[in-house]
């Protein structure tokens, strides 16, 4: 492969390729690098652009992690449906729970769980049409990237009163998708918090 780029330096598919060989070889800078002349080449290139956000969070998932959300947003963007998208977000889930996991990794994410609480609260009594329009309204707001381990952060939405936090919308996505889907997970990391949520849902209907 290296002679390959020899006789033809602007040749993407040999540089991407050359890239993957490194990154299983565990030369992770190496082949950081080799993806970022194949997409200096192809800047279109959602292969490339997946395996270098991938090489990324390898590489170093604390320091790259921004670029590599970026990148995979750029992909699941192009390509919304898809394997190429599904692999993208699920790269962005395993950064959403490293986020939510960072702020407090001995034990569960009290906030979490009582806003997921607070959402299972909200769409028990909520019709199936205004659950779906809900539903869609957050997982489109998310598509852009939620900062979850940021307070400050505050939105509003057409489809519910009030402001709310993103990590407030990522339990929103989780609690919705586990309605609609039970045996899925929503890739976001909050889980545990979620199965919490539901414990104490539980008992508080039936106390006496």
């Amino acid at each position: 492969m290296e002679t390959a780029i020899e006789l033809e330096p602007h040749n993407a598919f040999a540089l991407r390729s050359l890239g993957s060989l490194l990154v299983i070889a565990g030369a992770l800078a190496a082949g950081v690098a080799r993806f970022r002349q194949a997409l200096a080449v192809a800047p279109d290139d959602l292969i490339t652009t997946i395996n270098l956000a991938q090489a990324l969070l390898q590489l170093d998932p604390e320091e790259h992690r921004g670029e590599a959300d970026r990148l995979l947003l750029r992909v699941i963007e192009a390509q919304p449906y898809g394997e190429l998208a599904n692999k993208a977000k699920d790269l962005r889930g395993s950064i959403a729970a490293r986020d939510l996991r960072s702020a407090q990794p001995e034990g569960l994410r009290q906030d979490a769980v009582s806003y997921c609480l607070q959402v299972l609260q909200l769409f028990e009594g909520m019709d199936q049409q205004r659950f779906i329009a809900v539903l869609s309204e957050v997982a489109a707001v998310g598509q852009g990237g939620l900062q979850i381990n940021e307070p400050g952060t505050s939105r509003s939405l057409k489809s519910l009163p009030g402001s709310w936090s993103d990590l407030a919308l990522a339990c929103l996505i989780h609690v919705g998708m586990k309605r609609l889907m039970p045996d899925e997970d929503s890739g976001l990391g909050i889980g545990v918090e979620y199965e919490e949520a539901v414990r104490l849902q539980s008992a508080e209907s039936i106390e006496p």
